[in-house]
Formats: C-alpha cells, sequence, structure tokens
C-alpha cells in the first residue's frame, strides 16, 4: 500500500510540476493538451512490463520529456518577451526573415531572458527526470483501477492525435510545422515574381483614369521611430529641433496622432502597402498600382531586407541598396540616402515615386547615431527622473538615452531630405511636389514597460510619427481637418493613391487623409490596448 501511495505522490508532482509550467507558458486548457501527449509515458512506467521494456520506455520518455520542455521554454520566453506565441504570425515572419549573423546579434541581445527560460526549461527537465526514475524504481503496479484509469487517459492522448487541433501542441509536431511555415515563407518571398506580375494585371484593370501633369512624390519611411520620443510630439528632450522648427512652415502638417497597425517591419509594411482592410481589392500592391498608372518607381534603401525586397522593391524601375550588412549590427547611417535622394529627384521623368527606406533607429539604438554626437540635454533630466520614479532599470535608462541620441540624430536626415524635397520643387515649378515621412512601426521606449525595443503588446509599439508637406493645395484640400486628424498606417495606400491622382474603381477618400471626405477610424489594435491600460 506504501509502496502504491509513493507512486500516486511521484506521478501527481510530476503532473502538477508539469502543468504549472505549461500554464505559463500556453495557458491552462494548452497545458493540458501537452499533458496528453506526454503524461502516459510517465505512466506506462508504471506497467509490469519486462526490465528491458521498462528501460527503453524510460528513455523514450526523456526524449518526450525534453521536448516538451525545450517547446514550452520556448513558449515561456515569446510570452514574456511578446505576449506572442511560437506559431504566431509576428514570430514566424521574424524568424523568417533573419539572417543567421542576425540571429546571433539577436541571442546576444536577449541572452539574459533566453538564459532565464532555457534554465528553468533545464530545471523542469531534470526533475522530471529524477520522478521518472523514481518511478521506474517502484515495483510496478498491478492495480485494476490503475489499468483503467492509465488506459482511459491513453485513450484521450490517441482521440488528441486524431484531432488536428489537438496534434498540433504535440511538441514534435509543433516544432517540425514551425520549421515548414518558416521555409514556405522564404520560398514564397523569393518566388514572389510571379504574383508580382499578376498584381500589376489586378492593378491595371481597377485604374479608370490618372490625371494629367508632371508629379513628384518622395516617399520617407523611417523604422523603429516612437513619436512620443520627438519634441516635435511634445516630448520634453529637445530630439527634433530641426523638424520643429521646419514645422512652423504652413505647408508642412504633422498628424497630431498617428498609429502603425502592426510592430514590426514585414507585417508593416504589408498593412502600408497591401489594402488590408479592402476584400474588394484583396492581394493588390499599392506599387503595382503606381507603376500600372505610368509612375517610375525609385527605391533608396539602407536596410538589407529579404522580404521588403522581393515583396515591394521589386516593383521600381530604380533601386539602390546601400546597406549590405544584415541585422542588427549593421552601423551603416543614414545620411547616405541623401546624395541618392538628390540624384533621383534630378533624374527627369513626368511621373515619379521616391521610395526612401531608412534603417532609423532599428535596434541596436547605440548604432543608428554617429560616435561623436552629443545630446542637447543633460543625462539626469526630468524625463530620467520621471522614469526613475516609475522604477525603470538601468539598462532601460541606458538604452532610453541611446534611443533619444538616435532621435536627434534622425531629425537631421529628415530635415535633409525635406529640404532636397523642397529645393527640387523651388528650381521646377510645373512639377506638383510633396513630402510624406512616416515609421513603420514604433517601439516602447521604456515609458510603458521596464524595457525598450519591438514590441507587439504595449500601445509604444505603435504610436509612430506622420508629417506630410506639400506647397499645392489642391494636393491637400482637407488642410483644415489634417492638423487635428489622426492617421493610421493601413490607410497610408488610399492616400497616396488620391496624391498621385490616380483614380480607381473603388472608393478612397474616406481613407485618404488628404481629402475633405475621410472619416477617422481608430485601429482596433490601438483601441484593444488602451483598454488594457484601463482596465
Amino acid at each position: 500500500m506504501m509502496k502504491k501511495n509513493k507512486a500516486a505522490v511521484l506521478v501527481f508532482i510530476w503532473f502538477m510540476l508539469s502543468f504549472l509550467f505549461g500554464w505559463y507558458a500556453v495557458g491552462a486548457i494548452k497545458s493540458l493538451q501537452v499533458l496528453l501527449f506526454s503524461f502516459p509515458f510517465v505512466l506506462i512506467l508504471l506497467f509490469p512490463f519486462s526490465s528491458n521494456v521498462r528501460k527503453t520506455l524510460f528513455c523514450l520518455s526523456l526524449v518526450i520529456f525534453g521536448l516538451s520542455d525545450f517547446y514550452l521554454g520556448i513558449q515561456a520566453y515569446l510570452r514574456d518577451a511578446y505576449e506572442a506565441s511560437l506559431n504566431s504570425g509576428f514570430v514566424l515572419e521574424s524568424v523568417a526573415n533573419t539572417s543567421f549573423s542576425e540571429s546571433k546579434e539577436y541571442l546576444m541581445a536577449m541572452a539574459s531572458q533566453i538564459v532565464l527560460w532555457s534554465a528553468v526549461a533545464f530545471f523542469i527537465f531534470l526533475a522530471q527526470t529524477y520522478l521518472a526514475i523514481s518511478l521506474v524504481k517502484e515495483a510496478p503496479l498491478r492495480s485494476k483501477y490503475f489499468y483503467w484509469s492509465a488506459g482511459l487517459i491513453i485513450c484521450l492522448s490517441l482521440f488528441g492525435w486524431y484531432q488536428r487541433a489537438w496534434r498540433a501542441h504535440f511538441p514534435p509536431v509543433s516544432l517540425l510545422t514551425f520549421y515548414q511555415s518558416c521555409g514556405e515563407k522564404k520560398s514564397y518571398w523569393k518566388n514572389i515574381k510571379a504574383e508580382n506580375n499578376a498584381a500589376l494585371d489586378r492593378a491595371a484593370n481597377h485604374i479608370l483614369s490618372v490625371e494629367q501633369g508632371p508629379r513628384t512624390i518622395v516617399l520617407v519611411v523611417g523604422e523603429s521611430m516612437n513619436r512620443e520620443n520627438m519634441s516635435l510630439y511634445g516630448y520634453d528632450r529637445d530630439t527634433t529641433p530641426r523638424l520643429k522648427e521646419a514645422d512652423k512652415d504652413s505647408e508642412l502638417h504633422v498628424s497630431k496622432e498617428a498609429f502603425s497597425t502592426q510592430s514590426s517591419t514585414v507585417a508593416a509594411f504589408n498593412d502600408m502597402f497591401e489594402f488590408p482592410d479592402s476584400s474588394s481589392i484583396s492581394k493588390s500592391k499599392l506599387f503595382a498600382f503606381f507603376k500600372a498608372a505610368g509612375y517610375k518607381i525609385y527605391w533608396i534603401s539602407n536596410q538589407d531586407d529579404v522580404a521588403i525586397k522581393a515583396e515591394f522593391q521589386d516593383f521600381s524601375n530604380t533601386a539602390v541598396n546601400l546597406n549590405r550588412v544584415a541585422g542588427r549590427s549593421s552601423t551603416s547611417m543614414d545620411e547616405k540616402v541623401l546624395p541618392e535622394l538628390e540624384k533621383a529627384l534630378q533624374t527627369p521623368s513626368d511621373k515619379k515615386l521616391i521610395v526612401v527606406h531608412l534603417i532609423g533607429i532599428h535596434p541596436h539604438f547605440s548604432f543608428r547615431y554617429p560616435s561623436e554626437m552629443s545630446s542637447l540635454w543633460n543625462d539626469q533630466d526630468a524625463t530620467r527622473a520621471r522614469l526613475e520614479e516609475k522604477g525603470r532599470s538601468i539598462r532601460t535608462l541606458e538604452m532610453l538615452e541611446h534611443y533619444d541620441r538616435a532621435m536627434l540624430y534622425q531629425d537631421a536626415v529628415l530635415f535633409d531630405t525635406l529640404k532636397l524635397t523642397q529645393n527640387f520643387d523651388k528650381n521646377h515649378p510645373d512639377v506638383k511636389t510633396s513630402w510624406i515621412f512616416l515609421s513603420d512601426h514604433s517601439v516602447e521606449t521604456g515609458q510603458r514597460k521596464d524595457r525598450t525595443g519591438h514590441s507587439n503588446n504595449s500601445l509604444g509599439g505603435y504610436t509612430i510619427p506622420f508629417l506630410f508637406w506639400t506647397p499645392y493645395s489642391d494636393l491637400s484640400e482637407g488642410e483644415e481637418v489634417q492638423e487635428g486628424s489622426s492617421f493610421r498606417s493601413d490607410w497610408l495606400s488610399y492616400m497616396l493613391l488620391d496624391l498621385a491622382g490616380i483614380h480607381c474603381n473603388f472608393p478612397i477618400f474616406e481613407k485618404s487623409w488628404l481629402s475633405k471626405q475621410y472619416k477617422w477610424k481608430e485601429p482596433k489594435v490601438v483601441t484593444d490596448l488602451k483598454q488594457k491600460i484601463e482596465d
């Protein structure tokens, strides 16, 4: 009787330890689904098999335990760092779009959290192994109640294997599916040429007419720039003095509230340039419309991003890639785009769209400004004091200092892109010229959480800047509305079609920030995060 009780206690401890770990990593229900596949391997250790069979089952059990703990360790890390799961698009696209060198840099940057959850998973595995060894040493159970109970659990496990949704939580299947999905995503990006050609045909079918006359549109896309860290938007550190001065120009319009709808680069680009909110023009791509309408597209990039090149840069007539180092360790400065922008502006073309893709303030923040650049504020200022009162760590405060210095550098680059565009306009009065700047997404900078970087679970990951300049009033009929109107990045395509004079067989004006018909609707992700803060 004592032996039965001891075996029951060991099994109970194993189950609760595994369940609680899984509960944190994937939630209670999914934790039970994971256990449904691993728990039977604990029970069969108590069946009256021969010594050799029990040893074989013991070894197999350790493999299953190890895979489960490895899987749950990854899930726990993703939940802790991003409130994301392994099968989320956020994680899939990030991994599929990461080079080997960038992976190493990421591991170094997130080493503390990765080591923590690796240690937790390894400790759980050691504990499970010890409990399994203890069970093997116990005499096999010969109770009919045990056989019935174990048989029922094994049947449930077999039933779970039959159910595709449950089978997806079996760690080997989950990990293999994720690996295959990454490969499929990479293959899609490599073979997207045919899809882009089809997008051109679809765009041509949607276009009704194109307004006459020369036009030049400069679209500057930043990276990881949070408007809450720009003095242009009221931040107490003077991080954007040049843009703040430029804002005195009545022809420069600053949206006082702007949001991205995604928190990572590829997803943000998809939302900005693929009409994600319209079923009537699904699978359409903005740059296909511009090309089909006769625009010459110039693409100037200071980011080495395979996905962006495949999905969007492929539509360009001329592409200049200035950064040949992928990942966070790149030290390519954004000022390199300025000569190329000037060259593109001077290249004769009746209608042209110039896309300037900056590396912006992509982590690592300390690599995004010249080392000799000094700040315009005291390191021990009111901003630091305010965040210290919130209990922010030394590391977060240091990262914020790097981030704000990088913002000061971006201020200079953005101001220069604006001045180049304005000078071109002065020298070419016959060309209707406009300039747009926004960031693909934002990052958390310690304002809401004690960390910095990409964030899909705080509002800081979505609060972007949005600026628009043109001296032509007929291109911005909603001027009196714009200054007070909010902007969302997934409606950018509608605004650009409006600005380019490309008329289509679907409505655009209600989502064009330039139009008097513009009707603002807050993105659901932003509403949900605001509600989360209130709760």
